[in-house]
């Protein structure tokens, strides 16, 4: 399985991606690249000041076909 994570380095995300990870799914991160989270496996990270909410698109290397999205950026974030 092929899971895309947005915004998956920090609150629930990471946790969510290490989760998945460890049932041999295959995770690509999606984030600005501002945080970090030690109990990250290693995952494909993807980059871009564009993860920020509201995500209007996505990087052309993202266009691809997932098995699930799970879009993790944190609430008080979403409050500005």
């Amino acid at each position: 399985m092929k899971a895309l994570i947005v915004g998956g380095t920090r609150f629930i995300g990471a946790h969510v991606a290490r989760r998945l990870h460890d049932t041999g799914t295959e995770i690509t991160i999606f984030h600005r690249g501002t945080n970090n989270s030690p109990i990250l496996p290693e995952v494909e990270h993807v980059l871009d000041p564009g993860a920020e909410y509201p995500i209007t698109s996505l990087p052309a290397r993202l266009l691809r076909e997932w098995d699930v999205v799970v879009h993790s950026l944190h609430p008080c974030r979403m409050l500005k």
